[in-house]
Formats: structure tokens, C-alpha cells, sequence
């Protein structure tokens, strides 16, 4: 938690347990597991890392532990969430959550570092979000954030405040953007970890972006990107960084920072911002007056990764975006092929008809 996983010291502790459980031929403990799943999962190693989590999920089975069973359905969670399959995330946090007992919250504090309940119902809140359902994953940021008040440790707070900003990014909300990063710096002051005080200083960035400070704030999320040396301290973090960046350089309107940034993003292996990262690479492309075939053919791809990952919210504004785009070129058939398009999904979001999102696809069918 103080260095963050791609710490060198973390990679000497790992190896040399890894060579004692070795040499004495007995089986790596669970908290081993799970430490070494989450240092595979900050190095975009997925398969390895879920191999972790089926052996600390196997091992629960076995002894029908229900904190094992917790902690591996976090770490399949988190696997599964970085790499974009949104409907196998859901089923594992919703699962973590259900199983978490209170009875054992010492022994997930004391062995693992983080409380799983709040930091599952955290992401479950994201994962919901990009599934079409922001009600659903407001409802369920706000239960994370009030059982991590009520928790009170330093490190399952900080955690929770990160993907509720996050969660708020996504939902184009800066004032909780703003609120979550100032609480983030505030409960833990000179406790940060490395991988916290980075999170802070890019959402720091982005304010100043919303603020009117729009080359200070992109160059501040520009240090914090550089600062990790292009290696991620927990997992996602350079997707969520990354993340950030876009979205302050879409608010600037800074087409040129903004398609650096669209490119890197898209080039991560961590995949779950994919479809927005193509679809604003496609935007800032037509800022820079580039061919319509090559803006048409990014979000087309935005289009189709959106749809594989079963993410309707990034569906919905690639499809947006779309029909911005056929609208200023005025072809009739093009333009109504993607208005139905549009409306199809719009008619298949299963909640959230207030929202921003879905307020400016519906004003482009009126």
C-alpha cells in the first residue's frame, strides 16, 4: 500500500517466498496468493493472475472458508473488470458482497490489507455503471463510501475515494470529482501511499482543467503519468490516469494532447475504457479536420468494442457521436441509419433516462 505493487522490494519479498515455499514443498498461504495476484494484475499479467485467484478459490472450497472465497472472488472480479468482461465482474463482486461476513472483517483487515466488501461494492458501482444501470451504481458507491466511513481504515477509504472519482469522471460530474480527490488528500495526509497521492494529483489536474487552468491541469496529469515511469503501482492505474487525461483535454478542447493521450490508451492491455478512448481519438480527429472515413472508422470500432464488452453507457455515446458527425456531413440515408441505430439503444438502456448521456442522444432525435 505505501509503495504500490511495482515496488522492487514487494518483487524480492514474492521471490523469496516463492523459493522457501519451494524448497519446504508446501503451498503458497492465501495472503501470498492474493498479494502475488494483485502484483500480476499491476503488470497486465491476467492469466497469471487468475490462476492465483482459482488457487485461493479452490483452497476456500476445500475448507469452506468463507474469508478465502471473499478474497478470490475480489481477485476474479478485478481480473475480470481491467479487461473489460463487465457481465463476469458484476457476478464476482456481487458474490463477494453477498458472502462477506462482518465476523471476519479483522481477519480481511489483518491478512489482505483492504476490506473487500466496500472496496467490491466500490467497483460494482463502476462496473454497473458501464453496464447501462447509473442508478444501480450510484446507489452502490454511496453504500461504499458510507461502510468505509463507518470502517475508518486508512487504506480501504483511499481505495473506495479512487473509483468513486472514477465512477464520477465517467458520469461527468466534476464537483464529486473535485470532492472525492480533496478527501482522498485529506484523510490520509502524510499516510498516502505512492499509488493514492498520484491518483490525487491527476484528479487534482483535471480540476484545474474544469477551473479554466487548462494547460496547467493537463501537464499536471502529465507529470503524475510520468512519474510512474510507465509501469502501473496498482492495477489500472496508468487506464485510470490515462482516463482522466482524455476527459481533460475533451473539457480544453486540447485535440492534439488529447489524441497522444487517446492513442496510448488504447494501446494498454488493460482494456476497459477502450470504446471511450476510441470514441474521443475519433472526436479530436475531427477537431484536427481529418478524413470522415478515418473519424467513421474509429467509432465504429468504439462501436464494436463497446458491444463486446456489454457496455451500454459507452455504446450509447459512441452512437451519439455518430450521428454528430453524419449530421455536420448531411448524408440522409448515413444520417438516418444512425439515428435508428441510436434509438435502438435507447430503447434497450434499462435505467438512467435523466441522465446527460441519454438527455443529448435524445436531443438529437427530436
Amino acid at each position: 500500500m505505501a509503495e504500490g505493487f511495482a515496488s522492487p522490494r514487494l518483487s524480492d519479498v514474492h521471490r523469496r517466498a516463492l523459493e522457501l515455499a519451494s524448497t519446504l514443498g508446501v503451498e503458497l498461504p492465501p495472503p501470498l496468493l492474493r498479494s502475488l495476484a494483485i502484483a500480476s494484475l499491476s503488470q497486465s499479467d491476467f492469466a497469471r493472475a487468475q490462476w492465483f485467484g482459482q488457487q485461493l478459490h479452490a483452497r476456500g472450497e476445500h475448507s469452506a472458508d468463507d474469508v478465502l472465497l471473499v478474497e478470490s472472488d475480489y481477485v476474479l472480479g478485478i481480473a475480470a473488470f481491467w479487461q473489460g468482461q463487465l457481465a463476469v465482474a458484476r457476478g464476482r463482486f456481487e458474490a463477494a458482497v453477498e458472502r462477506y461476513r462482518p465476523e471476519y472483517r479483522r481477519a480481511h483487515l489483518f491478512h489482505y490489507g483492504l476490506d473487500p466488501k466496500a472496496i467490491c461494492l466500490s467497483r460494482l458501482g463502476n462496473t454497473l455503471w458501464f453496464l447501462g444501470y447509473p442508478e444501480a451504481a450510484v446507489r452502490a458507491r454511496d453504500a461504499a463510501l458510507a461502510l468505509a466511513e463507518e470502517i475508518a481504515h486508512p487504506f480501504t477509504k483511499a481505495t473506495v475515494l479512487v473509483f468513486a472519482s472514477m465512477l464520477a469522471l465517467d458520469l461527468r460530474d466534476p464537483e464529486r470529482v473535485r470532492e472525492y480527490w480533496a478527501t482522498l488528500i485529506a484523510g490520509l495526509g502524510d499516510r498516502a501511499g505512492l499509488p493514492a497521492r498520484l491518483h490525487a494529483e491527476a484528479l487534482a489536474g483535471y480540476s484545474d482543467v474544469v477551473d479554466g487552468r487548462a494547460t496547467a491541469g493537463i501537464a499536471r496529469i502529465q507529470r503524475a503519468l510520468a512519474e510512474t515511469r510507465g509501469v502501473d503501482h496498482a492495477p489500472g492505474h496508468r487506464a485510470s490516469w490515462l482516463r482522466v487525461l482524455l476527459e481533460a483535454c475533451a473539457v480544453a478542447g486540447d485535440a492534439r494532447a488529447g489524441l497522444e493521450a487517446a492513442e496510448r490508451a488504447i494501446g494498454l492491455d488493460a482494456s476497459l475504457w477502450e470504446a471511450e478512448a476510441r470514441r474521443l481519438r475519433a472526436e479530436f480527429l475531427a477537431a484536427l479536420d481529418a478524413p470522415q472515413e478515418e473519424i467513421e472508422a474509429e467509432l465504429e470500432r468504439a462501436l464494436q468494442t463497446a458491444r463486446r464488452q456489454g457496455a451500454r453507457a459507452l455504446e450509447l455515446r459512441a452512437a451519439t457521436s455518430l450521428l454528430h458527425l453524419r449530421r455536420r456531413h448531411g448524408d440522409d440515408p448515413a444520417i438516418a441509419a444512425a439515428q435508428d441505430a441510436l434509438q435502438t439503444i435507447l430503447d434497450n438502456m434499462p435505467e438512467g433516462r435523466d441522465t446527460q448521456d441519454v438527455r443529448e442522444a435524445t436531443s438529437l432525435l427530436c
